[in-house]
């Protein structure tokens, strides 16, 4: 009979299949690394090669562009809509020049700025020199009648379908994918005559506060190139405030428009969500489609004034929207209701301490407020019940996935942005790790970010419906403190900061939750910028932060060299009162008069 094993043999047995397992995982590991690497150097090629044809046919059109006099170009790019529009309808300048002159700025300077993606003009030319005919046609009298925004050129997020061309969404697999046919809200504008003309640039997997990403570089700002022009509109916020647009339509999910708006010091609205239909867009992914029931995003408006915003509304909100989409009801844009009342009660909220709002932002409310005041309304300072809770709650909502699924699905085995990596990441670390590390955190005074690693969890369906429950009652909660006080609107900062450098999208992403507000209770916001930056006030130790976390640091360090930069006021008001929120924001400008743009 076989001898049976000795002890100390047994044990050396053990460290042999041990020492195999290791070496096996290790090979793994260093299998899907390689497999890895190559899925990464397969889409940097793909992006490469995307980025080198659209450069080449932009090159073209560039040599192509028919000629528009000097003098001319300069009226046309200091105009707003409303004022192309009048030079439309008295022949003073014709659809095809407005659309030449911005695009050679948009595929110049623009492209330069890394705020483009693919360009769309030989179809917009085509639907330029129609509306042209169809104008030289019409009489003078019945022009208007043709449409308020009839032969002009407006710029549109990457997202939004276009036949032909590609909606990325910042992620090299998208690429050489072109649409088949316009997306229903592309259709929708073309029909009443705008004419898209240029994709803008967005961030990858469109979730940060700037746009970067692997195929069309990392979109800057016009007013200072060592800074961010926001996310995920930030090609759009970029490109109307460098006058490379004279209007940009974004989607609004987390200030995703109002953040590059305030960035860029240009004007911004997103209304209520069921105001008109949100079809038309390329889905991130499966998870982004069930998301937006909760965390409430709408399509919007960037522009170079207020009154742009009403005209645009008044083009967009249709009849037609409610023939496509059923499930919406039709609320016809009403500009009497953009008038004001004599007296409003406005509520405003300077900072809260979620991430404390820096000097030059406060002075944004203080010099809104005050110009409110001037006009005899009531305005009454006020701390906004439960407003870390309820952004806690809807964050924990947009993580509930869990190991960033979604974001893997999107992504497709692309490596993400160093500016994702680390979010990602962490949520890739087994829970109950995570829990002790916020534990940890937490006791060395780092609460702030304790409360977000415990937020980032995958939640089973009774907790997601539990944490949608909770968010809920918070949601009354905002709203009964709201009737209570009888406010007609509420003005808070643009954001805790000014635009903030390129690679801090990360790490202050928490610093616009002032906009998250608007997203989560489904209010019409705005935003107007009030000035800018002045010497002496780029710190952040007077912010009254009390925490010295990472945040902190990265916004101290931020916003250091900030002089200069576009300040802005956000607005709110009830849902449905889209009307009230553009009448405040049109009060704001008349006495603000902010108009800036930087000279390129």
């Amino acid at each position: 009979m076989k001898a049976l094993l000795t002890s100390q043999e047994l044990l050396n047995k053990k460290k042999e299949f041990a020492l195999l397992a290791l070496g096996l995982s290790a090979i793994g590991k260093m299998v899907a690394k390689y497999k890895s690497d190559q899925t990464q150097e397969k889409y940097v090629k793909i992006a490469t090669q995307k980025r080198e044809e659209r450069d080449a046919i932009i090159k073209q059109e560039l040599k192509d562009l028919p000629e528009v006099p000097e003098d001319l170009q300069k009226l046309i790019i200091d105009a707003t809509v409303t004022e192309l529009m009048r030079m439309l309808n008295d022949d003073e300048v014709t659809s095809e020049q407005i659309l030449v002159t911005y695009h050679r700025r948009a595929i110049t300077i623009g492209r330069d700025l890394e705020l483009i993606t693919e360009s769309n003009f030989k179809n917009a030319l085509e639907l330029a020199r129609k509306c042209d005919e169809i104008r030289k046609n019409t009489s003078k009298e019945d022009r208007e009648k043709l449409g308020l925004m009839f032969g002009i050129p407006i710029s549109i997020k990457d997202p939004f379908l276009v036949k032909g061309l590609d909606s990325t969404c910042g992620l090299a697999a998208r690429c050489f994918k072109p649409d088949a046919d316009d997306g229903w809200i592309v259709k929708f504008i073309k029909q009443q005559g705008v004419i898209p003309f240029i994709k803008s640039n967005i961030p990858q997997l469109l979730v940060l506060t700037e746009s970067p990403n692997l195929i069309w570089g990392r979109a800057q700002n016009p007013w200072n190139r060592e800074r961010t022009a926001g996310g995920s509109c930030g090609g759009e916020g970029g490109l109307v405030a460098a006058r490379c647009s004279p209007l940009g339509f974004g989607a609004d999910g987390f200030g995703s428009a109002r953040v590059p708006a305030n960035f860029n010091g240009i004007y911004c609205f997103k209304g209520t969500q069921t105001r008109f239909s949100q079809m038309g867009q390329k889905p991130l992914n499966t998870y982004s489609i069930a998301r937006k029931s909760l965390i409430q995003d709408n399509f919007g408006p960037l522009t170079k004034c207020v009154n742009d915003i009403s005209i645009f509304m008044r083009t967009i909100i249709s009849e037609a929207h409610r023939k496509e989409d059923p499930s919406l009801p039709y609320v016809p844009w009403d500009v009497k209701k953009e008038v004001l009342p004599k007296k409003m009660k406005v509520g405003y909220c300077l900072s809260d301490t979620l991430f404390p709002a820096s000097a030059p932002m406060k002075r944004a409310v203080r010099e809104a407020v005050e110009v409110l005041r001037k006009a005899g309304h009531e305005c009454e300072e006020i701390v906004i019940p439960n407003f870390t809770d309820m952004l806690l709650l809807t964050l924990a909502i947009s993580n509930a996935d869990g190991k960033s699924r979604g974001r893997d699905e999107a992504l497709e085995g692309e490596k993400p942005i160093k500016e994702l990596a680390i979010s990602i990441g962490i949520t890739k670390v087994p829970y109950l790790v995570r829990l002790l590390f916020a534990d940890l955190i937490d006791v060395l005074g780092y609460h702030r970010w304790a409360k977000l690693m415990k937020n980032m969890k995958e939640l089973k369906a009774h907790e997601y419906f539990s944490t949608v429950y909770k968010l809920a009652l918070l949601k009354k909660q905002f709203l009964d403190f709201w009737k209570e006080k009888g406010f007609d609107t509420l003005l808070l900062p643009g954001d805790a900061l000014p635009a903030f450098k390129h690679g801090d999208g990360n790490s202050l992403a928490l610093s616009g939750c002032y906009m998250y507000l608007g997203n989560v209770m489904n209010l019409p916001g705005g935003v107007v910028p009030v000035g800018k930056v002045k010497p002496g006030e780029d710190e952040y130790e007077s912010a009254g932060c009390k925490e010295r976390d990472i945040f902190h640091k990265k916004a101290c360090s931020s916003i250091k060299g900030s002089v200069g930069m576009p300040i802005s006021v956000c607005i709110y008001t009830l849902p449905w009162e889209d009307e009230k929120c553009v009448g405040v924001m049109r009060l704001l400008e008349s006495q603000l008069q902010f108009h800036e743009f930087p000279r390129l």
